[in-house]
């Protein structure tokens, strides 16, 4: 043996006297240098120490946090601090900490009782998460924890205090009851399966870009939530508490389980369907429901808008559907046209107000204690004496070929009678010892025609009276006040 293979022998047995010794005593792992992958299998009973590193570690064997005397603690602060491992087994008896990120890129195990605790840092799951005993600890509130799996994942059952993402081609399913302040369940990742109820609780804003539901989603911080594809819900999706909004941002959206909300809002960009014997979209509370596109129910689903303090909004820009319902607040807005698929009843104590819109009843009826408009609103009637009287904005009375509509009696603002479809002449009526007033003007349209029935039948015009169609004179037109 030459001197220099002595001496390299001789610095290498040293090493491992130190390592024994600083095991046998200190226990911890001091991770000083510049960084770089340690291989192997690795055992340690005390924190593992970057604080001082220049650079990442990373370890690509397994490594067994199985200390039995003291609080282990994982990394440090800062880019430098973090630490990846590819397999980590928290095995020991004593509680373990994060004091800086940790990436667990393959299996994390959990048992012997010890609490795993994130505390204020980041912890990215890349691969399978067992807990068979102890707690995880992902409570405090500036935690983020992080399901990145490109194969099917479970996440682990938690009160995350802070944000919990999801992302990665995997699909990702709930261990058990689940809540967080923030879920980013970011696009294009793998579908998730609400198993699980899942409760979501903080101001920030959360995100569920695809996820199908068998238990429950329960939305309650003010942050709110934006689903971006429900695949199906069997379950139950709410907005319990606080303000802020649910949104369902899909092009058409079918729902076979429960939607509902107390407080808040749930906001429907697309066509929503309420399809099947269980399916329910209900408001209760002070609850409100903004739809941009057509709401329907089919095959027997139920839409309960009618309770005290609730509010049905239809917003569209485009044509929109409004579904045949009981509301308690209806409101009307947007520029698209909306047209009645039923008959529509506000009740008691509830009111509703179109807005600036333009709102088709077509031949249903439109009833309730409190009916009104804004001055630029239109309501249009097609049947034959589903009229309703509005003293402000325009009254349009359309009916097709064959179907000769009775003007309600009443004060108008002004009144528009004209020709939905048809090659013929859609005739309008004031009956026997009815007045019709309006205080701005009467368009008789193009081809329409108008009838006073008797001498007792009145119509008198605040502004213009324009007749383009037909008039027949059968009681007393006055024309300017």
């Amino acid at each position: 043996m030459n001197a220099s293979q002595f001496i390299s022998r001789a610095i290498v047995a040293l090493v491992a006297v130190v390592l024994t010794v600083g095991l046998a005593f200190g226990q911890n792992l001091n991770l000083s240098g510049a960084g770089g992958t340690l291989a192997g299998s690795w055992n340690v009973k005390g924190s593992i120490n970057t604080g001082s590193a220049s650079a990442p570690y990373s370890f690509s064997g397994t490594v067994g946090l199985n200390g039995t005397v003291s609080t282990q603690t994982v990394g440090a602060s800062g880019a430098n601090g973090a630490l990846t491992f590819a397999t980590l087994n928290a095995v020991g008896s004593v509680d373990k900490s994060l004091g800086g990120e940790v990436t667990v890129s393959g299996p994390f195990t959990q048992n012997n009782g010890a609490n795993f605790t994130v505390g204020a840092n980041t912890l990215n799951f890349g691969g399978s998460t067992t807990v068979t005993s102890g707690t995880f600890d992902a409570s405090n509130a500036s935690s983020v924890v992080n399901f990145t799996s490109g194969s099917s994942q479970t996440v682990l059952a938690s009160t995350y205090g802070g944000t919990l993402g999801l992302s990665g081609a995997g699909a990702k399913s709930l261990t058990g009851a689940t809540s967080a302040a923030v879920v980013n369940h970011a696009a294009a990742s793998g579908a998730l399966t609400v198993g699980q109820n899942l409760t979501i609780t903080g101001s920030g804003a959360s995100s569920l870009d695809d996820i199908s539901v068998s238990s429950t989603l329960d939305v309650q911080g003010t942050g709110g939530a934006t689903i971006t594809t429900l695949t199906s819900n069997t379950g139950t999706i709410q907005k319990t508490t606080n303000a802020g909004t649910l949104t369902f941002s899909q092009a058409a959206l079918t729902n076979a389980g429960t939607i509902t909300a107390s407080v808040g809002t749930l906001g429907f960009t697309g066509d929503v369907t309420v399809d099947g014997a269980s399916a329910v979209l209900s408001l209760t509370g002070t609850g409100t429901a903004n739809f941009a596109e057509d709401l329907a129910t089919a095959n027997g689903g139920t839409l309960t808008l009618n309770n005290s303090g609730t509010t049905v909004n239809y917003t569209g820009s485009a044509a929109q559907s409004v579904a045949s319902a009981t509301y308690y607040t209806l409101a009307m807005s947007g520029t698209g046209v909306k047209t009645a698929a039923g008959n529509v009843t506000i009740a008691g104590g509830g009111s509703f107000n179109n807005g600036t819109a333009t709102t088709d009843m077509d031949t249903y009826s439109l009833s309730g204690p409190s009916l009104s408009q804004a001055g630029g609103g239109t309501m249009r009637f097609g049947g034959e004496a589903n009229g309703v009287v509005f003293s402000t904005g325009t009254v349009e009375y359309n009916g097709g070929d064959g179907v000769t509509q009775t003007i309600a009696a009443g004060d108008y603002a002004t009144l528009v009678l004209s020709r939905k479809s048809g090659t013929g002449t859609a005739a309008k009526q004031i009956a026997d010892a009815a007045t019709v007033t309006t205080t701005s003007g009467v368009t008789v349209g193009l081809p329409t025609s108008l009838t006073l029935m008797t001498g007792t039948s009145v119509l008198t015009v605040g502004g213009d009276l324009t007749i383009q169609g037909a008039l027949t004179n059968n009681g007393t037109v006055n024309v300017g006040n």
